[in-house]
């Protein structure tokens, strides 16, 4: 009661107690209402030894973030020293930040270029590039091997990253998409964005999709098997040499090297890729 009355005394000295008079129980509660229900919806005040002052941007940013979950995971790798880094466009679109996992270390990605229609994109992640990868120089041809590197199922597979075999099955995509190669080399959700290489070690394509095996069983009555395709490594190159990225350079003649010597080098610069919603 005290504390009405004072504050029907202040308003009265400034006056505004006729207003307040005229309100009714049901106004009243009303208002007690929203009072009891507000929240803060401008920008966040950081207190200090001389009062409340504007958040600075950089904490409302963080706190932002802190809200975010992750949402899915792909795989990518690294083609220069200055951190840039290789992926699908598919696994970084939509995403309100992109973390790049290597070596244990986490890092943000900045996103430096996309090709959608290539489903490319190319991150920056400085500090992280110790290793790179090298691209071939030569023509692949139908029936070589090839081995797929990459963080397929993150939360359900291991984290240290997986790899799979098999051969280029043909030079082309579906609907005789040259941008593609098809291989029998099975991958999963977050081998998106993985390195191909040939039996040398080198990258001759990014790991990209799978065919739909309901959507064929649907149509044609047969589940299809080990139908899977990367883009072509000079798709990627051509990207890169666009933007400027010094990647490094083939050398004249590669050496033959045992499966589990490729796969020690290719995950030295492969990463998770993580996105962030």
């Amino acid at each position: 009661m005290w504390a009405r009355m004072g504050l029907m005394a202040v308003l009265c000295f400034i006056g505004f107690a006729p207003a307040f008079d005229k309100l009714s129980a049901q106004q009243i509660n009303s208002a007690r209402g929203t009072t009891d229900n507000w929240k803060l919806t401008s920008p966040r005040l950081a207190f200090g030894p001389l009062g409340a002052r504007l958040a600075h941007p950089h904490a409302e940013a963080s706190h932002a973030l802190r809200l975010l979950k992750l949402a899915s995971t792909g795989s990518g790798f690294f083609v220069s020293y200055e951190g840039d880094l290789v992926t699908d466009n598919h696994v970084i679109a939509g995403c309100r930040e992109v973390r790049v996992v290597h070596n244990e270390k986490s890092n943000t990605a900045r996103v430096v270029v996309t090709d959608a229609a290539a489903d490319l994109a190319v991150l920056r992640v400085p500090d992280l590039a110790g290793d790179v990868a090298v691209f071939g120089n030569r023509f692949e041809r139908p029936g070589e091997a090839v081995i797929v590197a990459g963080y397929p199922l993150q939360g359900l597979l291991t984290s240290k990253g997986s790899v799979t075999t098999g051969i280029i099955s043909a030079l082309a995509g579906p609907k005789e998409d040259k941008n593609l190669i098809q291989i029998t080399a099975p991958i999963q959700p977050g081998n998106s964005g993985g390195p191909l290489v040939d039996a040398h070690g080198a990258v001759i394509g990014v790991v990209t999709s799978k065919l739909n095996s309901l959507r064929v069983a649907r149509t044609t009555g047969l589940i299809p098997e080990n139908i899977n395709f990367a883009v072509k490594a000079e798709l990627v190159r051509e990207l890169l040499d666009k933007i400027g990225v010094r990647y490094a350079a083939p050398p004249s003649e590669f050496k033959q090297l045992a499966i589990p010597e490729i796969v020690e080098n290719v995950f030295k610069f492969s990463a998770i890729v993580q996105c962030f919603r």
